[in-house]
């Protein structure tokens, strides 16, 4: 039987660069409203009540920095920080792996893109009952303007029937299901483009599309530190 609170712990990817942002340094380390960036986002997961560890995949050159920020900045965080990869898919594998073996007990596994700072708790948790339900869950908006680029970059139309979407994070997943794709894909050399093509790969998860949220935004352009930081102050600095 499925018990009413199942748990969950959140996976946050913070190894990225600012080369599309035009910044020097990681885009998860730049200033948002008092804080920086990561720290936006694991100060939402912790607030999940489901959420009992945070893991926080950085870059090695960047572990102590990111440590020195996170408990100055969300000093009652459940964290923990792991070296990341040369690429998301590695990343995510070696913070499966510091899980598994440090025998942490999850239900579910939550993966969020750290340079997604306005992640609702309230969508967090929504995604974690579905993915505790059927297997998997993620959140996607619809994307109308979306349009495919044929030979020579010429625009075709989509299909009426095949509807586009664009894919959000967190996403989630029942925790057996991951370290089976993950161990998986380990041994064959595949990498996925995101966790769920690596679930979807190696496993017969069903995997959930629910709607996902406008204000979460990935900070990639700088701009959208702009966009972000509108929308802290319309939420009051509290992300619901």
């Amino acid at each position: 039987m499925l018990s009413q609170k199942p748990s969950a712990v959140a996976v946050v990817l913070a190894g990225g660069n600012g080369s599309r942002f035009g910044a020097a340094q990681n885009k998860v380390y730049l200033p948002l409203a008092g804080r920086r960036v990561i720290s936006w986002s694991v100060e939402s997961l912790a607030r999940v009540p489901n959420v009992t560890g945070i893991v926080v995949a950085v870059r090695r050159d960047e572990r102590a920095f990111a440590a020195a920020v996170l408990e100055r900045e969300v000093p009652d965080a459940p964290v923990l920080l792991v070296d990341g990869g040369q690429s998301r898919h590695e990343s995510e594998y070696n913070a499966f792996r510091a899980i598994e073996e440090r025998g942490i007990n999850a239900d579910v596994l939550v993966v969020h893109d750290g340079a997604r700072p306005l992640i609702s708790p309230d969508l967090v948790s929504r995604l974690i009952g579905v993915a505790y339900a059927v297997g998997g869950a993620i959140p996607a908006l619809p994307a109308p303007d979306v349009v495919a680029l044929g030979e020579e970059g010429l625009i075709e139309p989509v299909m009426d029937d095949a509807p586009v979407a664009r894919v959000q994070t967190p996403q989630v997943f029942r925790t057996g299901a991951v370290l089976t794709a993950y161990h998986a894909a380990a041994r064959e050399g595949f990498i996925g483009t995101d966790t769920a093509s690596c679930v979807e790969h190696f496993t017969d998860t069903v995997v959930q599309t629910i709607p996902g949220d406008d204000r979460n935004i990935k900070v990639t352009y700088p701009q959208d530190l702009f966009t972000a930081e509108r929308v802290l102050a319309v939420t009051h600095y509290v992300m619901r």
